[in-house]
């Protein structure tokens, strides 16, 4: 049986990737609670506030 990561492109390698690696680094390095909203990344960044979410909270990008 074939792996997750062997059946989908993920990440940057994604047609549609918006981000690259080093872009989600960066945003989970930089986010502080209460200090620097999602929106502020978000338009930084060019994709939305939930994407931000997910990123900061490692619901997507878990490869990174």
């Amino acid at each position: 049986k074939p792996r997750p990561e062997e059946t989908y492109a993920r990440g940057e390698a994604h047609y549609f990737a918006k981000l690259t690696d080093e872009d989600v680094r960066d945003i989970r390095a930089r986010y502080v609670p209460y200090k620097v909203g999602y929106a502020n990344f978000a338009k930084e960044y060019g994709v939305s506030k939930t994407v931000i979410h997910l990123i900061v909270h490692r619901k997507t990008w878990t490869h990174v």
